[in-house]
């Protein structure tokens, strides 16, 4: 039985989330004043999920919050989905391509959610940066699309075609 009221809960988290982008910005521009005191041992290189990142996760993929509709929903509990982002952790981190961050997908041993496409799903996928923050996370699984890289004839042809 859960004991808590889930409504309040996010309400709760998206506030805590505007005022740790608010602290967060107030301290960058603070630190950003100080010369060469050594930043890099400031940050964080772990696996770790901001208020403000859940904010964003709930925001855009959980079921109850009627926005994005055509993003990938998870349809679990609140709990659930934390635990299978820790869970994820444990994955292999892939390269993403065009970013300097990592991707994890990780097999759940239930349904979680529906994809991008509507189709259920029991994988979720994790982007984090490159110092290990969360940036993102949705039920389904990723997959990478090269950007093609024109060379000057395709750009010429598309223009002499009119298509540039």
């Amino acid at each position: 039985m859960n004991t808590h009221n889930e409504p309040e809960l996010i309400r709760l988290l998206f506030t805590l989330a505007d005022i740790e982008k608010w602290i967060s910005d107030l301290t960058s521009a603070a630190i950003s004043q100080v010369p060469h005191m050594g930043k890099k041992k400031l940050q964080k290189h772990d696996y770790y999920l901001g208020i403000s990142t859940l904010a964003h996760i709930l925001e855009r993929h959980y079921h109850k919050i009627q926005r994005h509709p055509g993003a990938a929903k998870f349809c679990i509990p609140l709990s659930s989905i934390l635990w299978h982002i820790k869970q994820a952790k444990e994955s292999e981190p892939k390269q993403a391509i065009n970013h300097s961050g990592h991707y994890r997908i990780h097999q759940c041993d239930t349904i979680i959610g529906y994809d991008q496409q509507g189709n259920e799903t029991g994988c979720i996928t994790v982007f984090t940066d490159i110092k290990g923050n969360i940036l993102t996370a949705f039920p389904g699984i990723f997959e990478p699309k090269e950007i093609p890289i024109k060379t000057n004839e395709i750009i010429e042809a598309e223009e002499m075609v009119g298509l540039a």
